[in-house]
C-alpha cells in the first residue's frame, strides 16, 4: 500500500469540499481517464470501520485553472471523523485483481493523521497507541 497524497486541512476544506491541487492529478492519486472530469472513487477508513466513504472528485471544465475538488461523502467524513482546520487528511492506493474485468483495480483507504503513524515522513496503516 502506497501512501499517495496527504494534505493539512483548512477551513476552507472541513466547510465545503477538499481541494486537491491541480499537480496532484496523476496516476499516483487518482486515474482520471482521459477528456473525463470527474471520477466516482471508494475510499476504506484506514482503520477499517464500515462502511466504506463515496467520494466524488471533479474538475472545472471551464477557465485557466482545473480546480479539482472532492466532495460526495467528504462533509460526513469530516463530521464523523471530527476534522478540523490544521488536521492532515492522508488517502492511500492498492491495487487488487478484479476477476470480472481481468485486470488489477486500484484500491482506497484515507484516514486522518491523528489515526496514523508517520515514521520518516510517511504515514502508515497503524493505530497510534496499539501494543502489537
Amino acid at each position: 500500500m502506497q501512501q499517495v497524497y496527504s494534505k493539512e486541512i483548512t477551513a476552507s476544506d472541513a466547510g465545503d469540499r477538499l481541494y486537491v491541487s491541480t499537480k496532484r492529478l496523476d496516476d499516483r492519486f487518482f486515474e482520471l481517464p482521459d477528456g473525463e472530469r470527474s471520477l466516482q472513487v471508494v475510499a476504506f477508513d484506514a482503520k477499517g470501520e464500515l462502511p466504506p466513504w463515496r467520494f466524488h472528485l471533479s474538475i472545472r471544465a471551464k477557465g485557466p485553472h482545473r480546480k479539482p475538488a472532492i466532495s460526495g461523502d467528504w462533509l460526513n467524513f469530516v463530521r464523523e471523523k471530527k476534522v478540523e482546520a490544521g488536521d492532515t487528511v492522508v488517502f492511500f492506493k492498492e491495487y487488487y485483481y478484479d476477476q470480472a474485468t481481468g485486470r488489477e483495480m486500484p484500491m482506497y483507504r484515507i484516514g486522518l493523521g491523528r489515526e496514523l503513524l508517520k515514521l520518516f515522513g510517511v504515514w502508515h496503516l497503524a493505530v497510534v497507541g496499539s501494543t502489537i
